[in-house]
């Protein structure tokens, strides 16, 4: 009678082990950064929305609402758009800022409405990133980094 065999030899292991090697090999860095870069296209999102819309808004607010635009504490950046997310906070004194903090702390970036003139149309938020840690000084998959986004107006002219 023949021997009944139990198992998996050695080379059988081994041969496994690296097929899984190296397929985590191949995978891995896909995922790196993937948390940075969904948290960083939260702020590009606003970003993009405020250059696209923002005017719109600012003019709704301010010729339709009649909220004077160069009165502090008449037109609320909440107005122009709206913050949404747990990890965004508005400024409750003034509603003049909204602040974007990452889970990790490591990227935070002000949204400040700066108040115009009378004039219809005069506005703007002034986009400001205050910290900007690795890995989020380079976001190579989404085209951009925090010194294209620091220091950015938009204008509502």
């Amino acid at each position: 009678m023949s021997k009944m065999r139990y198992g998996f030899t050695i080379v059988e292991l081994i041969f496994v082990i690296v097929i899984v090697g190296i397929l985590a090999a191949v995978a891995v860095p896909k995922f790196t950064h993937l948390k940075q870069n969904a948290e960083a296209s939260n702020v590009l999102q606003a970003v993009n929305d405020l250059n696209t819309s923002g005017k719109g808004a600012y003019l709704n607010e301010t010729e339709l609402n009649n909220k004077d635009a160069s009165a502090v504490g008449d037109l609320h950046i909440d107005d122009i758009y709206d913050f949404k997310g747990s990890r965004w906070a508005v400024e409750s004194a003034s509603r003049a800022k909204a602040t974007y903090t990452s889970s990790d702390g490591l990227l935070v970036v002000e949204f400040t409405l700066g108040h115009g003139s009378t004039a219809p149309g005069t506005g703007k938020i002034d986009v400001n990133v205050t910290k900007c840690d690795a890995p989020y000084d380079a976001l190579p998959k989404l085209g951009t980094n925090c010194d294209e986004i620091n220091a950015s107006t938009i204008d509502f002219n």
